[in-house]
């Protein structure tokens, strides 16, 4: 059984990250991305995994990275070739 679980979704607009959906104007959002952490014990470490869950579909590869040199995540993810696959 794992000693903590949490996810956060996090919504990319051309402002920058939010986390309150409901904050945000209708058709604002440009991708949406779930932060899920884990802790397997009281004295481990957390690990953290991001997760694409949607994207604007007519948001272009070239545009969503732009946004992302412009905004960084908001705690950095460990980067790998798959980050734009679900693009």
């Amino acid at each position: 059984m794992s000693y903590d679980k949490y996810s956060i979704e996090y919504y990319l607009t051309l402002d920058g990250w939010k986390t309150n959906k409901e904050e945000l104007a209708p058709g604002s959002i440009l991708e949406t991305w779930e932060k899920e952490t884990y802790q397997g014990s009281g004295f481990g470490r957390e690990s953290s995994t991001w997760h694409n869950r949607w994207t604007d579909p007519t948001l272009t590869k070239e545009q969503s990275m732009l946004l992302h040199e412009r905004f960084p995540f908001p705690e950095r993810p460990k980067i790998t070739g798959d980050l734009f696959k679900n693009i």
